[in-house]
């Protein structure tokens, strides 16, 4: 009887999650980003009292009573979404839960998502760390995370960060309406990928790049003071948005995080906080990209003006080293977790090669590889990370056991380096 029940629950969880699989690579009838009404086709909105399916991406804490029978479950979904942008067109819906609130889910096709769910669980850890020790929870230095849950290889679902817009859609505008005097962003994207695409040497890519800067100046502290108008307010949200930048910088730096453009860091309107999205590139491999990757972390002009006057000293350098300093004490810890997620015969390793293997959302990524091959990857991944913890900069010669503020003082140096910026990418728009 037992074993009969629990068949009928596997049948009918598979059937849910062909339901979002199928939906996540349906092709929708309009590109535009505006709501549209799913199509016909799809079952997902015939899906009905689903009490046995908790929503995907709530956090279910554990009850010591094991008793799990009142989770919120989903209800139904909405006969309209819209689409976010994107080569695959990921899907933001919302579903009616149990408890009457409806949850805002955001399904990806196409795309693998286990790195990022790998990410988000080092991140949880991190956070773990960060509480537990008295000078970062005094500082309140955390990493805002969400979930990220795989239904497939090439599909699944995500949580929403409502209240909150990528830093782009706020730098584009509020250049435009503060400094309509200087270049625009178009412009000077058009400069730096005019030296790209000819292949222009590394010393006339830095003097435009140099160009640009004159004519281009920062306006992200206008953010704080459109959002916060009460002053005690407007302080607490920019030494937040301080705290969380510089927080995410270290642990990105030391995950290898890449990609960092203006349209995957969001700012949430609310607390001033960052959120980092889409973790294709990580473990360093920006730096296989055709054009490789220069920064450790984002600490343009942009984000540097957030900070007010003082700009990366003070309050911004103190938590970089604070934080650093907690993930070098832990690093057993860290290195430990990271081997087991990393040697997971189910993880599949992202291997940027050539810009037509796979579509990054700034530039082309490559396939995955198994087996030995992936067996290698891993072992180099934790090798950087772990020459990283020990303050080797990623095998740096001499740079063995350079201390904490040595150590940080180098990282903020190169990320701000106009040398190394105008290098990147342009999509990277190292100007914002």
């Amino acid at each position: 009887m037992g074993s009969h029940i629990r068949e009928i629950c596997v049948t009918f969880i598979k059937g849910f999650e062909n339901t979002i699989i199928s939906f996540a690579y349906c092709v929708p009838p309009s590109k535009d980003l505006k709501p549209q009404e799913v199509p016909r086709t799809q079952a997902i909105t015939k899906l009905r009292d689903l009490s046995d399916i908790p929503i995907p991406t709530d956090t279910i804490p554990i009850r010591k009573n094991c008793d799990y029978s009142r989770l919120n479950s989903i209800v139904s979904f909405d006969n309209v979404f819209e689409l976010v942008g994107g080569i695959n067109y990921p899907k933001k819906i919302s579903c009616l839960s149990s408890d009457g609130k409806k949850r805002i889910l955001l399904i990806k096709g196409k795309d693998d998502l286990r790195q990022d769910a790998v990410m988000q669980q080092v991140f949880s850890i991190v956070n773990t760390l960060l509480e537990k020790n008295p000078i970062t929870k005094r500082n309140k230095l955390l990493i805002r995370t969400y979930k990220v849950v795989p239904m497939s290889r090439r599909s699944g679902v995500l949580q929403w960060c409502e209240g909150t817009i990528p830093l782009g859609a706020y730098l584009v505008t509020a250049h435009t309406k503060y400094r309509p005097q200087d270049m625009s962003p178009s412009v000077a994207r058009t400069k730096l990928k005019d030296c790209h695409e000819q292949r222009k040497s590394n010393k006339y890519k830095l003097n435009v790049f140099k160009e640009i800067l004159k004519v281009f100046k920062p306006v992200f502290h206008y953010f704080f003071t459109e959002h916060y108008l009460d002053p005690v307010t407007w302080y607490e949200r920019r030494l937040a948005y301080t705290r969380s930048v510089a927080t995410s910088s270290m642990v990105g730096y030391i995950m290898g995080l890449g990609d960092r453009h203006v349209q995957n860091i969001l700012i949430d309107k609310t607390t001033a906080e960052l959120i980092h999205i889409d973790f294709g590139i990580a473990f360093d491999q920006g730096k296989t990209l055709p054009t490789p990757e220069t920064v450790p972390f984002r600490l343009t002009q942009d984000i540097v003006a957030g900070f007010g006057s003082s700009g990366v000293e003070g309050t911004f350098r103190r938590c970089c080293e604070r934080t650093l300093q907690l993930l070098r004490d832990n690093q057993e810890t860290l290195l430990t977790i990271l081997e087991v997620l990393l040697c997971d015969p189910l993880y599949l390793w992202i291997i940027p090669t050539t810009p037509n293997t796979k579509n990054s959302s700034s530039q082309g990524g490559g396939a995955g590889g198994a087996g030995d091959a992936g067996a290698g990857l891993a072992a180099r991944a934790l090798l950087a990370v772990s020459s990283k913890l020990s303050g080797a900069d990623g095998g740096a010669a001499g740079a063995a056991g350079v201390s904490v503020p040595g150590h940080v003082a180098r990282l903020l140096h190169c990320a701000a380096d106009p040398a190394n910026l105008a290098l990147l990418f342009p999509g990277w728009q190292p100007y914002l």
